[in-house]
């Protein structure tokens, strides 16, 4: 008997799982319905969401790396600055 309970119960959680998979995979076909609806909006039409954040990350990158451009440079001037410093003292 306690099988047979057991069993019932899990053919039900099983049912349940089930029922609550397929409202989740409807729920996410129309937030991606609704995710390329707003990026046509935003961006135009034949622009992937996709696109959208590889030229964000690719943004993100440019700029530190002119930033790490910008600081080396700066560095080399100072060091620039204290070699022709140094030369003019030993002469």
């Amino acid at each position: 008997m306690p099988d047979r309970v057991s069993n019932r119960e899990d053919r039900q959680a099983y049912l349940s799982l089930q029922a609550s998979c397929k409202e989740l995979r409807s729920a996410i076909s129309a937030l991606s319905a609704r995710c390329a609806v707003e990026t046509e909006k935003r961006f135009g039409a034949g622009v992937k969401l996709a696109h959208v954040e590889a030229l964000a990350i690719n943004r993100t990158l440019e700029e530190m790396r002119e930033a790490a451009r910008r600081e080396e440079e700066n560095n080399y001037r100072q060091l620039d600055k204290r070699v022709v410093s140094y030369v003019r003292c030993i002469r």
